[in-house]
């Protein structure tokens, strides 16, 4: 039997389908020898590979509430530290190393300095895959190894070449790239916009936080400061009424990305073996609410893929 590849990209909520494309594969007893993965994709690559098995790997996509994993912090490098997201996969994995995973795996992620592709594979994974999800101006770029790391999808999307180096006869890809007027339409839709809805509340609720620590902390502020401070959702009530919300900046940046991403892709796949490519169309990076539907879309479009599959690898 040859070795199989499978190369993950990001997209994330839409990498979730990725979680349908393993169950899928993994029912048809199609082994999975080599792992590459880019942003969400490099997430449930690592999961994965750490032996997680699909239910569980499923049940978190569907009961996670995505909305708690943002942490606002003062918008110098990004608009999110990233802390809790971190945490989070730490937890998961069991602080594993990419030494420990039964699957062998390799993360992308992009030195915003050097303009050089960066290759995950040794050392611990929860940090590479903090580096790799660092969506520039969104997230505060990880700092490793005295590099600052963004997200992969910056050099390499869907990392075929790089699975394919590991030894994959067979290298299968997965494309979650939709046609370029879709990327603004789906950023539109009525799921995205409530789950946008959520961040901005608990922005709010982190910045009227953050104000009475620092009021707290602070004994002899001037009376006019402290009678502002002492009232942080007049403050934040300004700040909306100005339109200065967190939301549309995130919603340009995933849109100038992913217009980005869609065209690097086109050459990223052009090595693959065969490619699977789910109908995302009208579902957005944001869409957690339309999870159950995304693992769908990459469960059918496995299902449809699996004949050539088979064919492939004998």
């Amino acid at each position: 039997m040859k070795k199989v590849g499978l190369a993950l990209g990001g997209g994330t909520a839409k990498g979730l389908a990725h979680i349908g494309i393993l169950e899928v594969l993994e029912k048809n007893n199609i082994k999975i020898d080599y792992l590459s993965g880019t942003s969400m994709g490099a997430v449930v690559a690592a999961l994965y590979s750490s032996g997680m098995p699909i239910k569980d790997l499923k049940k978190i996509a569907l009961t996670t509430k995505w909305e708690n994993l943002v942490d606002f912090t003062l918008p110098d490098k990004g608009i999110l530290s990233g802390d809790k997201i971190e945490t989070f996969l730490r937890v998961l994995l069991k602080n594993k190393k990419f030494k420990d995973l039964r699957i062998p795996l390799r993360v992308v992620a992009a030195d915003v300095y050097k303009g050089e592709k960066v290759i995950f594979k040794k050392g611990d994974v929860a940090s590479s895959l903090r580096a790799s999800i660092s969506l520039p101006s969104i997230f505060v770029p990880h700092e490793y190894n005295g590099r600052v790391l963004v997200d992969g999808g910056v050099v390499d999307p869907v990392p075929v070449d790089i699975v394919k180096s590991m030894g994959a006869d067979i290298v299968i890809a997965v494309d979650l790239s939709v046609p370029l007027k879709d990327v603004i339409v789906s950023s539109k839709t009525e799921k995205s916009k409530k789950f946008l809805k959520k961040i901005e509340k608990k922005m709010i609720e982190q910045e009227i936080e953050e104000i009475n620590k620092y009021v707290a902390k602070k004994k002899n502020l001037p009376w006019i400061i402290k009678n502002i401070l002492e009232h942080p959702e007049k403050i934040v009530g300004f700040f909306k009424r100005h339109k200065l919300k967190g939301p549309k900046l995130l919603r340009i940046t995933s849109n100038s990305f992913s217009i980005m991403v869609n065209e690097l892709s086109k050459y990223s796949l052009l090595n693959a073996d065969y490619v699977i490519k789910p109908d995302l169309i009208g579902i957005s990076k944001f869409d957690f609410g339309s999870v159950p539907s995304i693992i769908r879309k990459g469960s059918s479009a496995t299902k449809n893929s699996i004949k050539v599959i088979k064919k492939l690898i004998k």
